[in-house]
């Protein structure tokens, strides 16, 4: 009895670790980061899933290989706080929760995503912030500062 006991307590944690990883959607074109992880040189479409317990914050950091604009935006649209900013300057903070914006973002400039769920419902939030590369100008955006 302890033996399955144990079993099934080992397969309930391997499908929690195994969420918390980059997995690429079966049905899908686009990849599924979690914000667990750092991201370096994401595809031209991916997303950062966040599940947001109340009172809580989670980031993560994001590197780029190539200069691009980006359309970023958060699903389903959320009054909770969602924003990027410069790693090195963490109190320039560009929010992104309420609209789509769009975002001219460089290469070897390593950036931060950040939600907080300040709101106590007794639920988790769950939110996608989303990033799809643009063909518009770089040198006609820049990242606001």
């Amino acid at each position: 009895m302890k033996n399955k006991v144990l079993l099934v307590g080992l397969v309930a944690i391997v499908f929690i670790a195994q969420s918390c990883f980059k997995h690429e959607l079966q049905d899908a074109d686009y990849t599924v980061y979690s914000v667990y992880e750092e991201i370096v040189n994401p595809p031209d479409t991916f997303n950062i899933k966040m599940d947001l317990q109340p009172y809580r914050e989670l980031s993560t950091t994001i590197q780029f290989e190539d200069s691009a604009v980006w359309k970023i935006y958060v699903s389903p649209p959320s009054k909770i706080p969602v924003w990027i900013n410069l790693y090195e300057e963490p109190d320039l903070k560009f929010f992104i929760n309420d609209t789509e914006q769009i975002l001219a973002l460089t290469p070897d400039v390593k950036y931060e995503i950040t939600g907080i769920n300040s709101i106590n419902e007794g639920q988790n939030t769950n939110i996608m912030v989303i990033f799809e590369k643009t063909n518009l100008d770089h040198k006609s955006y820049k990242f606001p500062l």
